[in-house]
């Protein structure tokens, strides 16, 4: 790997940062983070912020490095937020010494981070939730006319700069499908019906023991449901479950995505540190 030119915190091209030197004194001694704990960063990454809250289509600038001021509370206490979580062993045990910022240009907060780092470790990141999809996501976030545009309305998406906008459109197409499936056949089941029979379904295909809670409740889907209604509903709500395999497969795909972008900006870090800590 070539290395990047060395910057000094004078440079103008640079805000105010760590001087260089005094931040490679402060890791020479860390170890390196593990594949395991590499991995393990980067999904608490995805999830450590309710990142739908933001611009999903727009995306923000993370910055990945070694923070040496991370490290155990002595007082031993159970970490209550993030800043807790960070100076607790769990978080040592778990991700080593990794640790990230994240926000626009403008704001980004990374005044300890050096300015070699600011740019080696920077990549532009469009992060989900892992239980949530991206249409969801979207119409949280109150975002009208990007919905719109996206469900096919013929509106012009102004400013979006997402790499992977034809496939967030095709998530928008499945979802499209599922919701309109289930439209159609609310006007001929009633929702408890048809939350009757997913469950009834979900229950054989469990193929276990059942609990006498579950048995319970299993009779009394019964009750609200015959077996030839059952029947008839069976395909139906297969085909909503697929529509709605579907759409997550793809909403996956983004995931791993940015995941996978992540861990590559991650080892390309990784490789810097312990290129200079070979420098005599």
């Amino acid at each position: 790997m070539s290395l990047p030119p060395i910057f000094s915190s004078a440079d103008p091209i640079y805000r105010t940062v760590r001087p260089l030197d005094d931040y490679l004194a402060q890791i020479a001694s860390l170890p390196m983070p593990s594949d395991e704990q590499i991995d393990q960063f980067c999904y608490y990454v995805m999830r450590d912020h309710s990142w739908y809250k933001g611009s999903i289509l727009r995306g923000k600038n993370f910055i990945f490095f070694l923070n040496p001021e991370l490290g155990p509370d002595t007082n031993g206490n159970i970490p209550l937020n993030r800043q807790d979580f960070l100076r607790s062993a769990g978080y040592l045990q778990m991700f080593g010494y990794l640790d990230y910022r994240f926000g626009l240009d403008s704001n980004m907060d990374a005044d300890n981070i050096p300015a070699i780092l600011q740019e080696l470790g920077k990549v532009r990141c469009y992060p989900y939730l892992s239980n949530q999809s991206v249409a969801h996501n979207l119409i949280w976030h109150r975002n009208e006319d990007v919905v719109e545009a996206l469900q096919g309305s013929g509106k012009e998406i102004e400013d979006v700069s997402h790499p992977d906008i034809d496939l967030i459109r095709q998530l928008f197409a499945r979802r499209a499908a599922w919701k309109s499936i289930l439209d159609d056949e609310s006007r001929a089941w009633t929702r408890e019906k048809w939350h009757a029979a997913e469950m009834l379904i979900y229950y054989e295909r469990k193929n276990q023991p059942l609990d006498e809670y579950t048995c319970d409740k299993i009779a009394g889907y019964k009750v609200l449901l015959n077996e030839d209604e059952l029947a008839n509903l069976r395909p139906r709500i297969q085909r909503v479950t697929v529509a709605k395999a579907e759409e997550r497969l793809a909403y996956d795909m983004l995931n791993g995505q940015e995941e996978a972008k992540i861990k590559a900006t991650i080892n390309k870090m990784l490789v810097w540190v312990a290129e200079m800590r070979l420098r005599p």
